[in-house]
């Protein structure tokens, strides 16, 4: 699904009144759809509906909506923007429903004065509300809100869903999106360049075939892992059995000699290895179709080098994470050097690292975090997190819808970093491998949370449901 931020959302307007269908049309079209909407969720006998009115286009859909919910006998009150909110008390606990129409997409300052106390108003009331295009108060580009925002039930975006209403916290402000087509021209998209996106399996679906009879493992790929350290043994291992779970037909672990002692693996598909240098690496190299880097690896200063050296040697595509990530952060300019595919998968801490700045400021900024890394080291950067975002060297992003809280522990990284190798290794594209391994780990997250609740998820057990995901994926239309 195409999404826009607030300069796009202009552009269309703009572009739809050059190809003759004008502002006061999109206005009546806008708000007879957020009618039709909400006489889907509401009767005329089941209270007031109540419209909170701003100056600006949302204003002016929601008194389009208004009118049309009056034809059919709806019992309505209008509070328009300046209106003293205290008579209004006793109309609000008769209602049904609050439609928002206070603010849009074009807001940039803090919510201040009457609309702050609207805003308040509607958020105390107890009622379901639903917001015309976007909250009332949240950010159409980064999906915060700007001071305060409306908590909608249901919001009706107009044309497109808006960004901020599938980034986080935007999502949860936002409550059930449903999308309205006002009547833009197909002429307005084709003259823009939308490069944002929801995550969908249609954009990567068609890469899943079935498989001839007549395969051998070799068919597949052969991922090779280099992780793991005598502290963290486990991080490879997890990545590994997440390359084996998305498809992978081999999984070598090459681990430090003092790591591969003490490891006692549990799952006998993975192949194990011991290296001792740059030299053994290198030598694993071989009949490989891809190298994860980092899980587990650990942040000693011959580690980090060799990190380095091996970025520059390995021909083949690299999925980076964790301590491989944390190896590069003084120089990640040698990124750009690499002719074969990169993926990266930070958290917000590595990103920050990366970036040198405080994750803070990241996590103000992760859209345009992520694009930018993205495009300056020419790689594919998937920024780890709620709403976990994939942004492409092409400039495109990509905003993940699945996935939840109980996937914070330890190794969902690592899991999602061999995820990606395998399908890396099954000959998909790195941007295929990127959208399929990041959807799927979330849905089998999802998946794992359904059948086993949400506090005390671990890795492995969402690593054996990738499976299942890939197949459910398969299924969709």
């Amino acid at each position: 699904m195409q999404l826009v931020n607030s300069q796009q959302a202009r552009q269309l307007d703009q572009l739809s009144e050059q190809l003759g269908v004008a502002t006061k049309q999109l206005m009546e079209n806008a708000g007879k759809a957020v009618a039709q909407i909400l006489m889907r969720q509401t009767k005329p006998t089941d209270g007031y509906v109540v419209f909170f009115i701003g100056k600006g286009n949302n204003g002016g859909d929601g008194l389009v909506a208004q009118k049309h919910l009056r034809e059919k006998g709806y019992t309505t009150l209008l509070i328009k923007e300046g209106d003293d909110l205290k008579p209004h008390t006793a109309t609000l606990r008769k209602a049904s429903w609050i439609v928002d129409g206070l603010l849009g997409t074009g807001l940039k300052g803090e919510v201040r004065g009457w609309t702050k106390e609207a805003i308040d108003c509607i958020n105390n009331s107890g009622k379901k509300v639903l917001s015309i295009d976007i909250p009332s108060g949240l950010s159409a580009d980064k999906g915060y809100p700007l001071g305060v925002a409306v908590k909608a039930t249901l919001t009706v975006s107009l044309g497109n869903v808006k960004l901020g209403v599938v980034l986080y916290p935007g999502c949860d402000t936002a409550g059930q999106i449903e999308c309205a087509d006002i009547g833009i021209p197909k002429k307005a998209y084709e003259k823009l360049n939308l490069p944002y996106h929801l995550l969908e399996p249609s954009y990567f679906k068609s890469h899943f075939k079935p498989r001839p009879k007549d395969v051998s493992k070799k068919d597949f790929g052969h991922v090779l892992v280099v992780g793991g350290s005598k502290e963290m043994p486990g991080a490879g291992f997890l990545a590994s059995l997440g390359a084996l779970r998305s498809g992978a037909g081999l999984v070598t672990y090459a681990l430090p000699q003092e790591a591969f002692e003490k490891f006692d693996p549990n799952f006998a598909e993975v192949m194990v290895k011991p290296i001792a240098d740059e030299k053994d690496v290198l030598k694993a190299c071989e009949k490989k179709e891809v190298v994860l880097i980092g899980p587990g690896l650990g942040r000693k200063k011959e580690t980090q080098k060799l990190v380095q050296t091996l970025l520059d040697k390995i021909k083949l595509p690299i999925v980076l994470d964790a301590d491989g990530l944390n190896a590069i952060a003084l120089n990640p300019g040698i990124l750009k050097e690499r002719k074969a595919p990169t993926v990266l998968t930070p958290h917000v801490g590595e990103m920050a690292n990366l970036f040198g700045w405080q994750p803070a400021e990241i996590e103000k900024a992760r859209v345009q975090g992520a694009l930018d890394g993205a495009a300056i080291w020419k790689c594919h950067l998937i920024l780890k997190g709620f709403r976990t975002l994939i942004a492409l060297p092409n400039g495109e992003l990509y905003v993940n819808p699945t996935g939840n809280p109980g996937m914070a522990s330890a190794g969902m990284g690592d899991l999602l970093a061999g995820i990606i190798a395998g399908f890396l290794a099954q000959g998909f594209p790195a941007d295929i491998a990127s959208l399929a391994g990041v959807y799927i780990h979330g849905l089998a997250g999802d998946m794992a949370r359904e059948e086993l609740g949400e506090k005390g998820l671990i890795a492995s057990d969402v690593s054996r449901y990738v499976p299942q995901a890939i197949k459910l994926v398969e299924k969709v239309n």
